[in-house]
């Protein structure tokens, strides 16, 4: 027999750790294992024979062959199964073989379905049950392998198109944040199951320039109709420069709209400040996929005569927000206003695209209700729970870093509501398990579900989503932190 791997004088030297002259065979035929504490270079020694990593020193071959000069040609011959599933792990085993074979100029097809065959593989499945489990922190890919970028978001299950027909989906839609802070197109994704998400791309897009509007194909479809003035303005209220947050959507049955209102914001003249415009952004599609066409952005609801406004400089303002659709098919804004000190409960119209009646004209009680003056609350999220109590969850204001969330209820959506405290339970409960509110939804087998935002500022882009089971408890609600769950 001859020997398959020769190992001489290998060294890897970390600042705080050196992997220090290792030497060993093996010969064909025979199977040999690494015993060792944590630290003691295990790990190391593996990727250092596979060239995973630069060794400081040694001697590597396989078959007789150098790995420095041989790699391609050695690495035609061997295998590699880590601990855990390094494939995309929501993709199909025989999209992953697809990509692989084309690795190997020797690839045995037949080899490959006697595998299949003998563990008992589906091709047309995901490589692992782990793929049925909520992963919170963990990076999410989509269908096509990329990242998921829907911050900020919402998932709500809703009637979509699907060929020919039309079906209830789960929809996922939030902020793309692949290209940093300002401007991000909202994206959206759909999915069966809650576990796969297809991405439909992002359906509500700001242009870059304001020559767009007049010779981009994608902008004149939308907005051929306008004006050349009407045009300026909605340039200057939505283009990539600006502020496009929390972005929430709706499904009109009357209408057959589908409806998305958002965070619109920018500097003004007299501020600098990207946060001093402060109104709520309203586009519409006749497709939960989009185009969507940008109607306006505007101010809400003002404080009431013989309340104390908490920054009467800027009436009306809205920022964070979301939408509720209650049981009746009546939709609601919840936002934050009064420069983030107070949070509104605004009624839209039957269309949805505006408020119950204008700000002026509304009936504080009726049309709208003021909570929790001075209370700094920000990332509201209203939601009704089985037992017909309404839930108010929101966060406190810290930027982009994680603080303790807070929960009120109301049996009345325009009632009294009280304060729940903080629905978090055990270790990193004060920060909300490092997340900020931004969606709660019921799945179809009666399962609540809390979706939060764990902020990355250095790279907003790979802030991850944090799924957790809701459970309530009587007319409380309580949320744990899982590593894993189904």
């Amino acid at each position: 027999m001859g020997t398959v791997l020769s190992v001489k004088n290998l060294r890897k030297e970390y600042p705080k750790f050196t992997l220090d002259n290792i030497s060993f065979e093996i010969e064909e035929g025979t199977i040999m294992g690494l015993i060792g504490r944590n630290g003691a270079g295990k790990t190391t020694t593996i990727k250092s024979i596979l060239n995973l990593i630069h060794t400081s020193g040694g001697d590597i071959a396989y078959f007789g062959m150098n790995l420095a000069d041989h790699e391609a040609e050695i690495k035609q011959q061997i295998g590699y199964a880590g601990g855990a599933v390094d494939y995309y792990k929501k993709k199909k085993i025989k999209k992953i073989i697809a990509v692989t074979k084309t690795f190997y100029s020797d690839w045995d097809d037949n080899e490959y379905r006697k595998y299949l065959e003998l563990f008992e593989l589906d091709e047309d499945k995901t490589p692992s049950a782990e793929t049925d489990l909520f992963l919170p922190g963990a990076e999410w890919l989509d269908e096509s392998g990329n990242t998921i970028q829907a911050h900020g978001g919402q998932i709500r299950r809703m009637p979509v198109p699907d060929g020919e027909t039309v079906r209830e989906r789960y929809v996922w839609v939030g902020e793309n944040k692949s290209n940093g802070h300002f401007g991000n197109p909202v994206a959206v994704y759909v999915s069966d199951d809650l576990h796969r998400w297809e991405f439909m791309g992002d359906v509500l897009k700001p242009p870059a320039a304001r020559e767009d509007l007049d010779n981009d194909s994608y902008f004149t479809a939308i907005y051929d109709d306008c004006t050349p003035e009407e045009k300026d303005l909605i340039y200057s209220c939505f283009n990539a420069e600006t502020v496009i947050e929390r972005p929430k959507m709706l499904y009109n049955s009357k209408t057959g709209q589908y409806v998305i209102w958002f965070h619109s914001d920018d500097a003004t003249q007299k501020n600098t400040y990207k946060y001093d415009v402060g109104m709520a952004g309203v586009a519409m599609s006749d497709s939960p996929f989009g185009p969507f066409r940008f109607l306006r952005r505007q101010r809400l609801s003002l404080c009431p005569k013989g309340q104390i406004d908490c920054f009467p400089a800027s009436k009306g303002e809205a920022r964070d927000m979301n939408l509720f659709l209650d049981s009746d098919g009546t939709a609601y804004i919840v936002y934050t206003s009064e420069n983030n000190k107070t949070l509104y409960i605004s009624k839209l119209d039957e269309s949805y695209l505006n408020l119950s009646v204008p700000p002026e004209d509304a009936v504080y009680g009726e049309d709208y209700i003021r909570l929790f003056p001075s209370a700094m609350r920000e990332a509201p999220v209203l939601f009704r729970g089985d037992n017909g109590r309404y839930y108010l969850l929101s966060s406190s204001t810290t930027g982009w870093m994680s603080n303790q969330a807070r929960l009120w209820s109301s049996d009345q959506i325009f009632g009294k509501w009280k304060n729940d405290g903080n629905p978090f339970r055990g270790s990193g409960a004060n920060l909300s398990f490092d997340t900020q509110c931004t969606s709660v939804f019921r799945r179809e087998d009666g399962q609540w579900i809390y979706y939060g935002d764990r902020w990355k500022q250095s790279n907003l882009a790979d802030s991850r989503y944090i799924w957790l089971p809701l459970q309530f408890e009587e007319n409380r609600i309580r949320i744990e932190w899982l590593p894993e769950w189904k």
